[in-house]
């Protein structure tokens, strides 16, 4: 996502909600951080746009958050759906997983473990059910079918590839 696609989408009309600009400019802003180096002048460029994107937005009492994820009718993910999205995360491109990364910071912070300079987990136990929902479906649009894992079987005879934790490490 980049400021001369939101601007394309504006002058369309493509967008329904406030909320939907908002996340697009938020991801631009993230992607901008993912991508530049800590402390470079991009980066503390866009740090300080975002703030002052936040700053407006609030002004303006648009309800552009992100929406409440306390829905308890939309099921937890079994082990198997967990697994399974684990190994096919790690096929989406990175452009791809800035959104997933954005998504997260914005709706499910605490499943972001950035204690290691270089490198991200997701630990996919602190995925609130709609946000993995979400996730799930983003991941299954951008991954081809034919490079998906297989879904993992729970009484399968063959050897389990279950990862080691319920971590996701995305390298930096």
């Amino acid at each position: 996502m980049d400021l001369g696609t939101i601007r394309s989408k504006l002058t369309k009309n493509e967008y329904k909600k406030p909320a939907e600009f908002a996340r697009d400019m938020r991801l631009v802003w993230s992607n901008c951080k993912l991508y530049n180096q800590d402390g470079s002048d991009l980066y503390l460029l866009a740090d300080d746009l975002a703030q002052k994107f936040e700053d407006r937005v609030k002004t303006m009492k648009l309800d552009v958050g992100p929406v409440s994820r306390a829905d308890k009718s939309i099921p937890a993910p079994s082990l198997e759906e967990k697994i399974y999205f684990s190994q096919n995360i790690y096929k989406v491109a990175p452009k791809e997983m800035g959104a997933i990364v954005q998504l997260l910071e914005e709706q499910c912070p605490k499943a972001l473990d950035k204690s290691s300079p270089d490198e991200l987990d997701i630990v996919i136990d602190h995925i609130d059910n709609k946000t993995f929902r979400d996730l799930e479906k983003f991941v299954l649009e951008k991954v081809p079918e034919g490079s998906r894992e297989p879904i993992a079987t729970p009484r399968s005879s063959k050897k389990s590839r279950r990862p080691s934790s319920k971590k996701t490490k995305i390298e930096a």
